[in-house]
């Protein structure tokens, strides 16, 4: 997962004859919530964990767990100064947005993967395909935020 606005479209794992941009065609929209939560009729809420950065290089979404590793940086994710929350199935709440299953965390890059086309058509900066992140013998699913964030 890359993010769109970010004044470039970032740099992907993936090797395009001719170029490493990352490309929207066949995606759908996602987003975020940051650590200040929402405000949903007066009462503050706060989904999830402190995890979820973007890197300024790549532009890719990432667990601030260590520096993981950046198609673009051999020093790892330039962390965004912005931290979001990680929504996961593990959370129990009614929620009031659409999610989307499917997108997982990567034990080698720290990035995060949509997984439901099959691990073996992704493309980790690390070397070869990505890797899920487990805890307590489950995949650690993400839920990220999908179609247009509501307006302000």
């Amino acid at each position: 997962m890359w993010q769109v606005n970010a004044g470039n479209n970032g740099h992907c794992p993936v090797d395009h004859w001719w170029d490493h941009s990352h490309y929207q065609s066949g995606s759908g929209i996602y987003w975020f919530v940051d650590t200040y939560g929402e405000i949903i009729d007066g009462t503050l809420y706060r989904y999830g964990q402190a995890w979820l950065k973007w890197c300024l290089t790549c532009k890719g979404a990432y667990v601030n767990a260590g520096r993981g590793v950046c198609p673009n940086n051999g020093d790892g994710h330039t962390p965004s100064a912005e931290t979001y929350l990680l929504e996961a199935t593990y959370t129990s709440v009614n929620w009031r947005y659409a999610h989307q299953t499917g997108w997982r965390l990567c034990n080698k890059c720290h990035g995060l993967f949509f997984i439901d086309n099959g691990v073996d058509r992704t493309h980790c900066p690390a070397g070869n395909h990505h890797e899920e992140l487990w805890s307590n013998g489950q995949p650690i699913q993400c839920l990220p935020r999908y179609g247009p964030p509501p307006s302000r």
